[in-house]
């Protein structure tokens, strides 16, 4: 008798389905390394391009005679108005790499240089907030 009903699927008491996850999950290494490089590459220019913006947009507000509290309850607003505006803008494009990511991880079996320079190049398309 099968010890383990999930969603109506009967599993194995033998652990023959644990075997064949484990076989499943196996993941190469050196490839999972490039992959996270790839993420990792990626998250650093854009923290650089969030620390330009924001040094920019400080030296401004200095500039015009704001102090740092003046400065925060101004981010605040515009959070408020903007944040709405900027996903709508740049959702797609995010769905996009989104469902683009399978053909990716099928890519990294047979053509991985190209799975990884589809990750390193993709860089979100639209107006500027």
């Amino acid at each position: 008798m099968p010890r383990t009903v999930l969603t109506g699927i009967r599993l194995p008491p033998d652990g023959r389905l644990r075997d064949i996850i484990r076989g499943a999950m196996e993941i190469d290494r050196p490839t999972l390394i490039k992959l996270l490089e790839a993420f990792v590459d990626t998250s650093e220019v854009l923290q650089r391009e969030l620390m330009l913006y924001q040094t920019l947009f400080a030296s401004a507000c200095k500039t015009s005679g704001l102090d740092e509290t003046q400065t925060q309850k101004a981010v605040e607003r515009g959070r408020e108005a903007m944040t709405p505006k900027i996903s709508a803008a740049s959702r797609e494009p995010y769905l996009a790499l989104l469902s683009k990511l399978p053909q990716i991880v099928d890519m990294l079996d047979s053509n991985q240089n190209e799975a990884f320079r589809l990750l390193k190049e993709w860089t979100p398309k639209g107006p500027l907030n």
